[in-house]
């Protein structure tokens, strides 16, 4: 079944994109490369139809299952966004930037975003840190953080990246929907 809505050119731009990168991203030492590729297509087998479907009908291309993948992944990062949105203050966020200060973050699901801001503070321990201090309550919110609210942040903090900008860091957040507390 083929995408109507998707010339064959663009087809084969995104399909090679996936092997090789976009704008540059091959650039940046890609250590999870091989491992988003492999479970990627793991993921399209589940999806596609392929070696299941009863009519051929129910075939569905990769780009097709990706793009709809995508689309929903984008959908609920924009609602977990908006679920944080004023949690965070630019002193937090500035911390949080500066811990990860790259286009590309080493992050999976699951994995603790606090555990790696404290890592690269030097803190072992939150006991250790007093309470009430600033570190301490940054990193309490980002453990109180659902799975779905750390990728976005996480999201939220690649882009940042990516997209530098003249403006404060309150009003760059904005524009990508997330209000900052003073």
């Amino acid at each position: 079944m083929k995408n109507t809505n998707v010339h064959s050119a663009e087809y084969e731009e995104f399909i090679h994109s996936l092997n090789t990168g976009l704008n540059g991203a091959e650039k940046v030492e890609d250590f999870e490369g091989s491992y988003r590729l492999s479970y990627l297509a793991q993921q399209y087998a589940k999806r596609s139809g392929r070696r299941r479907a009863v009519v051929p009908e129910h075939v569905f291309s990769a780009q097709f299952v990706l793009q709809q993948a995508a689309q929903r992944h984008f959908s609920l990062l924009a609602m977990a966004v908006s679920s944080i949105s004023g949690l965070f203050c630019e002193r937090e966020m500035s911390v949080l930037l500066n811990s990860g200060c790259c286009p590309v973050w080493r992050y999976q699901a699951g994995a603790s975003l606090a555990g790696n801001v404290a890592d690269d503070l030097g803190v072992e321990e939150l006991d250790e840190l007093k309470d009430g201090t600033e570190l301490k309550i940054l990193l309490q919110k980002l453990i109180d953080l659902t799975s779905l609210q750390t990728a976005a942040l996480v999201d939220l903090c690649e882009r940042f990246w990516r997209s530098p900008s003249n403006s404060s860091l309150g009003e760059t957040f904005r524009t990508m929907g997330l209000e900052l507390v003073e």
